[in-house]
C-alpha cells in the first residue's frame, strides 16, 4: 500500500501521480461484529395458587388433621392447630378484644396456646355452653385461661381470671402467677400466708416456687421469727394465754 505521505493531490496527468487507494482494493472495510438476534419468550399468564381445603392432607401421604368436636365451627373463618387439632374459629371474637391480626388464608395457622388443655378452657369461655356458670373451677383451669388471655391482650378475661384465682388458688400459686403476670397485689399477702404457715414448703411446692421464691421466703420468716413482739400484739398474746390457763 502506497503511504499517504506520497499521495498527490495536484491535477495533472503525470504519470507518476499517486493516488489513494480505493476501497476494497488494497483496503478492507471493518468488519462489523455479528449480534445474535433475541429468541421469543412467549408470556405466560400467573396462575392463582391452588389453596386446599382445611381438613385435606397437608403433604403426601399425611393423613388429614382432625377437627376439634367442639370448636371447629363451619362458619368460622380463622383456623388454626395445636397438637394436631384443628380448630376453626370466628375472628370478630378476637378482634373486638385484641388488636392482633390473624391471616384468613384457608391455612392452619399454629397460635400462642401453649397446649390442646390451655387452648380448651381458653375457649369455654368465648364459647361458654352454659352462660349462667363457667366451665373452668379450679386454680389450675384457670391458670390456663390467664395465659392465653395474658398473650393475646385480651383484658376483660384476663381480670376475670384473676379474679377467679383470687377465690381458689393456693399462696404458692399466686405468688407463681403474681411473679409470671405481674399481679403484684397478690404477692406480700402470699408470701406471708406461707411464712406463718406450721406447715414446711413441699417439695412439689418448692419446685413451683423456684430458688428466688424459696430465698425470699425463707428470709421472710427469719425476720417473723425473730421479730415475734413486733408483729403480734402483747395485749392479744396475753389475753389468749390467760384464756388457756383458765380453762
Amino acid at each position: 500500500m502506497v503511504p499517504p505521505s506520497s499521495w498527490n493531490f495536484n491535477n495533472n496527468n503525470d504519470n507518476n501521480q499517486s493516488v489513494p487507494p480505493a476501497w476494497g482494493s488494497q483496503w478492507n472495510a471493518p468488519s462489523v461484529p455479528h449480534i445474535p438476534s433475541v429468541p421469543h419468550i412467549p408470556y405466560v399468564a400467573p396462575q392463582e395458587p391452588h389453596i386446599p381445603p382445611v381438613n385435606s392432607s397437608w403433604g403426601w401421604g399425611a393423613p388429614p388433621i382432625p377437627q376439634h368436636p367442639r370448636f371447629f365451627f363451619e362458619d368460622g373463618n380463622v383456623t388454626i392447630t395445636v397438637e394436631n387439632t384443628l380448630y376453626k374459629l370466628h375472628r370478630y371474637l378476637f378482634n373486638k378484644r385484641t388488636n392482633w391480626n390473624f391471616d384468613i388464608s384457608g391455612y392452619p395457622t399454629h397460635l400462642w396456646a401453649s397446649s390442646k388443655k390451655d387452648l380448651d378452657r381458653f375457649l369455654t369461655i368465648l364459647y361458654p355452653a352454659d352462660y349462667s356458670k363457667h366451665e373452668c373451677e379450679t386454680a389450675e383451669e384457670w391458670a390456663s385461661v390467664l395465659t392465653i388471655a395474658d398473650n393475646l391482650g385480651m383484658q376483660d378475661v384476663r381480670r376475670l381470671a384473676i379474679n377467679r384465682l383470687a377465690e381458689v388458688a393456693e399462696p404458692v400459686d399466686k405468688i407463681v402467677l403474681g411473679h409470671k403476670y405481674n399481679i403484684n397485689e397478690w404477692l406480700a399477702p402470699a408470701y406471708l400466708a406461707l411464712a406463718m404457715r406450721t406447715d414446711s414448703i413441699t417439695p412439689a411446692e418448692g419446685a413451683k416456687l423456684g430458688v428466688d421464691a424459696l430465698v425470699r421466703l425463707a428470709a421472710l420468716q427469719d425476720e417473723v421469727y425473730q421479730n415475734l413482739r413486733t408483729y403480734i400484739s402483747p395485749k392479744k398474746f396475753a389475753e389468749m394465754f390467760e384464756s388457756k390457763l383458765t380453762i
